[in-house]
């Protein structure tokens, strides 16, 4: 009888041990399949698809550690209008960023320069996140772009967010309003 309750004793903590485990995936440990091991973009705002973003708002960036602000602001881009969309159309003609010669890819990436929206980034004390505000605000009734590339981030430690050659590219796209 005693072996029979140790048995039930066992299999009841195993069963708790793996609920436990399956449920402490926190979603700020894991957005969008990002291994935060590796340093990622945890949040941004506006979220990819806002409609009716007011033209005062600034965008918002959260990391999952401290970051290089330096190498984080030269891998931020943000644009709009007729500009974007060629960019856009250029870049899915291509197959998308990831499918690019190195040719084409910084023939891209200099377009993306020169397209631009130019402003000013605020960051918090530990540097995990950051408000970028774009000069003159945004353009009311208009698309928007945000696109970072996490290849050439680093973390605060000066070490590369992608140690493993991945080259991420996040695009975020929103509308402002009125």
């Amino acid at each position: 009888m005693r072996s029979v309750s140790s048995i039930i004793l066992i299999i009841v903590a195993g069963i708790l041990i793996i609920a436990m485990v399956g449920c402490s995936n926190d979603d700020d440990n894991n957005i969008a399949g990002n291994n935060t091991s590796q340093g990622a973009i945890l949040r941004v705002y506006p979220a990819d698809g806002s409609v009716d973003v007011t033209p005062s708002t600034s965008i918002a960036v959260r990391f999952t550690e401290p970051m290089d602000t330096l190498s984080v602001m030269n891998n931020f881009y943000l644009s709009y209008g007729d500009e974007m969309h060629t960019w856009m159309d250029t870049a899915a003609h291509h197959g998308g960023m990831g499918n690019m010669s190195m040719n084409d890819m910084e023939r891209m990436m200099d377009m993306m320069d020169s397209i631009n929206v130019g402003g000013t980034s605020q960051w918090n004390d530990t540097r995990d996140s950051c408000e970028f505000s774009p000069a003159g605000g945004f353009m009311p009734n208009e698309e928007y772009m945000i696109m970072m590339y996490e290849g050439g981030m680093k973390r605060h430690n000066g070490s590369m967010m992608m140690e493993h050659g991945d080259n991420e590219y996040h695009q975020y796209h929103f509308m402002t309003g009125p």
